[in-house]
C-alpha cells in the first residue's frame, strides 16, 4: 500500500478541522476521491470516525489496486 496508517491518520486531520473526532460523509467522500479510490463503500453512519476512514481506505485502496492491476 502506498499510504501509512500516518498518511490516513494526516488525510483524516485535513478534514476533520474542529477536531471532533469524525468527518461527515460528503468530506469522507472527497477524502477518498483524493486517495484514488473511485468507489469507495458506504459508511455506517453520518459521521466518519478514524477507525471507520482507516478500514474503508485501506479496502478502497486495495480494491483500486487489484483494479488498475487487472486492467479495469
Amino acid at each position: 500500500m502506498l499510504f501509512t496508517d500516518d498518511d490516513l491518520q494526516t488525510m483524516f486531520s485535513m478534514f476533520d478541522i474542529v477536531r471532533k473526532g469524525s468527518i461527515t460523509v460528503g468530506q469522507y467522500k472527497q477524502a477518498m476521491s483524493t486517495l484514488g479510490v473511485d468507489e469507495p463503500a458506504e459508511p455506517s453512519g453520518v459521521n466518519v470516525s478514524f477507525e471507520e476512514f482507516s478500514k474503508l481506505a485501506k479496502e478502497g485502496l486495495r480494491d483500486s489496486a487489484q483494479a488498475y492491476t487487472d486492467g479495469r
